[in-house]
């Protein structure tokens, strides 16, 4: 069995870019024995599983084991289901929905972007001490936060499905309070000491010497998964994403937690192993999460030529300031070339895009495009919503025209058709779905990721689809030239989008490299890789 321990936040959302969410995806399709094992606290799990295709899989979550919670799914609550006082009323505005009464603001209830409660904040009474209720979503209350009226949590009590209190922290110290033959003690000192307890519970006459322990180093964990390396071998997959979360965390202390460490970036394996110990450098490996697939795409069919921009966290800004200004200029040069853009986060997604409406305004006089429907139009997946936005573009500029006189020798009209066409190849998807990323990999003749560290999963994507990246260094599978062209003093973003997008036989080369390498890095293949490493300890 290989029990997976990933750090999930709880947020329903599909995680497309998560290397264990992809290792137990590879796992699963290959008929491995697979078991997660959740160990954050998740209220909505019900609905991150559904979101990633993972509700038909062996789960084990470390809090329902705690809370000794017996119901498996269930519905979530609508506004209908919450019990208030006889004379309340509920009211909803464009933005929330608040409980009154007696014409006095009682609650305030959390709605998801499904459509359920996930909790219900109550208003303070006259001590200042408020309430917070959290809500499982199969349909239940699972905690119940108490603050003062300096605003700092005081108490917390989590219930099962029965509405039975189980648990209790107050005062720095957890209280069982219901069905406590199922606990050790009485009273534990943190929730990590819970958790370990019922973690070894469940591993006891259950792990064999073949099954194998792989968890994410997320420092949540730590404390936990270095008390539970003394009884078993855990294996630690250390990501860019955590990388990127803890920027100025020293990794090597993850010998102290784990039997192996697997890293992903070839760059952070040099680091650390320069840093620690000798003795201690066997641990640490690199490794390539994830697989290839047959994806090849119709690119080559493509009339136009797409530029693919992998941006995250991990890009730096003056990265990104030089990029846009170098992808701007080849598609005010060539309209064939078009711009999709990857990103992590709405906010990331409105600056990007009104970085381009600056440089797009600086480009056509007197144009004046502004932000609003300039983010529109680069962001939105609805038509109807662009199509609103690119007449009012065309509409204030028409305005703009009638307010000049046309005998000025100043008088010019701006190239609206132009304009227009260069707004439509620029198309940014914030934090988009599996099949998105793969819906436009399809057509994609080029991707660019310049984020440090290099990312995996981008780059088994190129290969699975037969795309040439653009990175800041060579990888395990990209090398320079062959199926990727590597930014440095000598070679710039610019000479590389020529590289590709002006030389079809550059571009064929890189797609015979590529499908040279899709069985090497398939499923099957790296599935063998992980159990030699991790029955027998083999170094990379």
């Amino acid at each position: 069995m290989y029990y997976f321990i990933p750090n999930w936040e709880n947020e329903v959302r599909e995680v497309t870019n998560d290397v264990i969410t992809n290792m137990i995806d590879m796992f699963n399709d290959h008929q491995e024995p697979v078991e997660i094992m959740v160990l954050r606290f998740s209220p909505q799990l019900q609905h991150f599983l559904n979101a990633n295709d993972l509700l038909e899989g062996q789960l084990w979550s470390v809090w329902d084991e705690i809370l000794g919670i017996k119901r498996s799914s269930g519905m979530p609550l609508s506004v209908n289901d919450l019990e208030f006082p006889a004379d309340s009323k509920v009211i909803y505005s464009r933005y929330s929905i608040f409980v009154e009464v007696n014409s006095k603001r009682f609650a305030t209830i959390d709605m998801s972007t499904e459509g359920y409660v996930r909790s219900v904040s109550f208003d303070p009474d006259e001590d200042g001490v408020y309430a917070i209720e959290t809500y499982d979503d199969r349909g239940f209350k699972i905690l119940t936060e108490t603050f003062n009226k300096e605003k700092k949590l005081v108490q917390k009590d989590w219930w099962n499905e029965l509405g039975e209190a189980i648990l209790r922290e107050h005062d720095n110290r957890l209280q069982v309070l219901g069905q406590s033959k199922r606990f050790l003690k009485h009273d534990y000192q943190s929730e990590d000491q819970v958790i370990l307890e019922f973690v070894k519970k469940h591993f006891k006459d259950r792990l064999s010497d073949d099954d194998q322990i792989l968890a994410s180093a997320d420092r949540s964990f730590q404390k936990v998964l270095g008390q539970l390396s003394e009884s078993y071998a855990v294996n630690l997959l250390l990501d860019n994403v955590l990388i990127s979360k803890y920027p100025d965390y020293d990794w090597g202390q993850l010998a102290k937690y784990g039997s192996r460490i697997f890293t992903e970036s070839p760059e952070v394996y040099q680091s650390i192993i320069k840093k620690v110990d000798p003795a201690l450098v066997p641990q640490f490996k690199q490794a390539m999460f994830g697989y290839t697939d047959l994806l090849l795409g119709n690119s080559n069919e493509e009339p136009r030529l797409i530029i693919y921009w992998k941006l995250g966290e991990n890009t730096l800004k003056n990265d990104e300031d030089e990029a846009i200004s170098v992808f701007l200029r080849k598609i005010l040069d060539r309209e064939e070339i078009g711009l999709t853009i990857e990103i992590d986060s709405v906010a990331h997604a409105d600056r990007i895009a009104d970085e381009f409406t600056d440089k797009i305004n600086k480009e056509f006089d007197d144009v004046d495009l502004q932000y609003y429907p300039a983010r529109t139009i680069m962001e939105s997946l609805d038509s109807d919503k662009i199509n609103s936005q690119l007449e009012a573009v065309v509409k204030n500029i028409q305005e703009k025209i009638k307010e000049q006189d046309p005998e000025s020798d100043d008088f010019k009209l701006p190239d609206v058709d132009r304009l227009v066409t260069i707004l439509l190849n620029i198309n940014i998807r914030v934090k988009p779905q599996l099949h998105q990323i793969e819906k436009d990999l399809d057509t994609a003749r080029l991707i660019v990721d310049f984020g440090k560290p290099i990312d995996d999963l981008t780059q088994l994507r190129a290969i699975s689809f037969g795309i040439p990246v653009i990175l800041t260094a060579e990888s395990m599978v990209i090398k320079n030239k062959k199926n990727g062209w590597t930014i440095s003093g000598k070679q710039s973003l610019d000479d590389g989008l020529d590289y590709y997008l002006n030389s079809l036989q550059h571009w064929n080369e890189s797609l015979v490299y590529s499908v040279a390498l899709l069985n090497q890095f398939g499923a099957a293949n790296q599935i063998n890789w992980w159990k030699e490493q991790l029955q027998n300890g083999t170094s990379v």
